[in-house]
């Protein structure tokens, strides 16, 4: 991920430094995206070299210029 999407580390250190905004709630996380499709189980999930549908998304999320703003 690092090689595909420029400024990474700064952006992981921009989404870090906002969840620590977040406030403390017990019970759990919730994720936006959860459905059968995105729950993934045992070894070898992605392609190491990024040619799966997951890492290309991710790439394009953190390309985005309003996601990259946000995470400055």
């Amino acid at each position: 991920m690092r090689a595909a999407v420029p400024g990474f580390d700064r952006l992981v250190a921009g989404t870090y430094r906002r969840l620590r905004t977040l406030p403390v709630r017990p019970g759990g996380l919730l994720h936006g995206d959860l459905c059968l499709p995105n729950v993934l189980i045992g070894s070898n999930l992605y392609d190491p070299l990024g040619r799966d549908g997951h890492f290309a998304w991710c790439v394009r999320v953190l390309a985005d210029p309003g996601i990259t703003a946000l995470l400055r």
